[in-house]
């Protein structure tokens, strides 16, 4: 019986020191020994022990079956050895791989795709691709480009066309020329669709005040777009969009103050309901300054029935100086500030709210509380109080200086946050703000620092705003720096493990 030689391996580019000849010989060589141990193990029949011609029939087929069986042995024992030789033969250059190890840090440029002014940047459910979206010179034509985690640009999709033709239903005029502000871009919780929110003002029309409201949904490659367009409303106004239907709900925010406006009543978390509406889950707290913290999972505004109102934000320490006229009965204040905005879009994707706005002010523990005359000072009468939502919070607050922003994002599970100190407060006349773009991670159960993170910066910190956004499944932190004007994505190897 031969021993079946595996097909030689091809060695097409390899260096000139690879000899596949003689790789080929050394296989066939190791085979043979192979062969030969096997033979040498065949037990050899003497002659005295030999059938008699009556018992030859029943012998004979006993005999073939063990030569059946010892000839199988062979052939795997030589099919695993050409394996293990092929393997253990094969330079490593031309061993295959699939792992691909994610960057350190990779920095985008959006300008160099068009977009010179980012509105927002979206995750997809995956990971796999990041949409941005905004325009070549902020306020002109709308633009969603889509990347990899590589950074390679795999699809633009240019958006004023199909808004306009559906805003032309509204214009009363020839020369009226409405402006478009884009807001949102959103993935659908299959990664198959992206939503685009915007607004819309006719400031060639005496109805200026009124504004409209609108969402592009389209596939992600940017085919088919559908543009839903409600009816000119006034402030404050937000719409859920029933995406099945076409038809938009307008609705009245629950706190229309405008120094504060919240779309929905106050809340730490809310929950999609059977008919597209969202409503409470977690209320707010009768003693906020007394709640102990909970570092609970933050929850998916895009795709998950429930979320937390500790989605991307900002925090600032405002500070009102008095008026040193006393006829002002003006006081000196000063409080802590929460304000986050973003989509939600139902899990089963057929309802969008277009505006999630939460606005608070934190109570921190040991603090006295401000009085009516101070909130009212402030902005902040109607603006609801907040509980501290973990430790690295409470230690961040603390930090602040007064007049300070600092951008914030938590980790999905709720057990980090990244902080990033944006606007440079003035003491005196002399700025004593951040200088640098360092994006510090805190862990939230213990405040301590996991992580600093620098981004590719030539530039001081002058001012600007900026957006942190963990992926989906923390393995990844995008930070949009508004200073610098670029994309800055830091992947595994840097940041903590959860």
């Amino acid at each position: 019986m031969s021993n079946p030689i595996p097909p030689s391996e091809d060695t097409s580019g390899t260096s000139a020191d690879y000899d596949a000849s003689a790789d080929r010989q050394r296989r066939i060589e190791a085979l043979r020994a192979i062969a030969r141990d096997q033979r040498q193990l065949e037990p050899v029949m003497p002659a005295a022990t030999r059938p008699s011609r009556d018992e030859r029939p029943i012998r004979r087929t006993r005999s073939r079956a063990r030569w059946l069986i010892a000839g199988a042995a062979v052939v795997c024992i030589a099919v695993i050895g050409a394996l293990v030789l092929r393997g253990l033969l094969t330079p490593p250059k031309h061993r295959a791989s699939n792992v691909t190890t994610p960057p350190a840090m990779l920095t985008l440029d959006p300008t160099t795709d068009g977009i010179g002014c980012p509105y927002d940047v979206a995750w997809s459910p995956s990971g796999a691709s990041i949409a941005v979206l905004g325009a070549p010179d902020c306020g002109l034509a709308g633009v969603v480009d889509i990347y990899d985690t590589t950074g390679k640009l795999t699809t633009k999709v240019q958006l004023d066309a199909p808004v306009q033709a559906a805003l032309s239903s509204f214009v009363t005029t020839a020369n009226e020329h409405p402006s478009i502000f884009y807001q949102h871009v959103r993935w659908s919780s299959d990664g198959r669709r992206l939503a685009v929110t915007f607004f819309s003002t006719f400031p060639d029309n005496p109805g200026a005040s009124l504004t409209m409201t609108g969402v592009l949904v389209g596939d992600a490659t940017g085919k088919q777009p559908r543009v839903l367009v409600e009816k000119p409303h006034a402030f404050p106004f937000y719409t859920r969009w029933d995406l099945s239907t076409g038809t938009g709900t307008v609705l009245q925010a629950a706190v229309p103050d405008p120094t504060a406006v919240l779309t929905l009543p106050p809340a730490l978390s809310y929950q999609w309901n059977a008919d597209g509406t969202l409503s409470p889950a977690t209320p707010l707290p009768d003693n906020p300054a007394s709640t102990a913290p909970a570092p609970v999972p933050v929850g998916n505004p895009d795709s998950g029935d429930s979320f937390t109102i500790w989605q991307p934000a900002i925090a600032a320490f405002a500070v009102h100086t008095p008026s040193p006229d006393p006829a002002q009965h003006d006081v000196a204040a000063q409080a802590y500030i929460f304000q986050t905005d973003f989509v939600a879009w139902s899990p089963d994707g057929r309802y969008l709210m277009n505006a999630v706005q939460v606005a608070g002010r934190f109570a921190p523990s040991g603090q006295s509380t401000p009085s009516p005359q101070q909130l009212a000072a402030l902005g902040l009468a109607q603006t609801p109080a907040l509980p501290v939502r973990d430790v690295a919070l409470g230690d961040v607050l603390q930090q602040m200086q007064p007049d300070e922003i600092d951008a914030l994002a938590w980790s999905r599970f709720g057990d980090f946050v990244a902080v990033q100190r944006m606007m440079p407060f003035v003491q005196g006349g002399t700025s004593g703000g951040p200088t640098d773009h360092t994006v510090t991670i805190y862990d939230c159960f213990t405040g301590q620092v996991a992580g600093i993170l620098k981004p590719e910066a030539s530039l001081p910190r002058l001012g600007g705003l900026s957006q942190l956004r963990w992926s989906p499944d923390a393995s990844r932190l995008l930070l949009y720096d508004e200073n610098l004007g670029t994309i800055t994505i830091w992947g595994p190897s840097v940041l903590p493990k959860g």
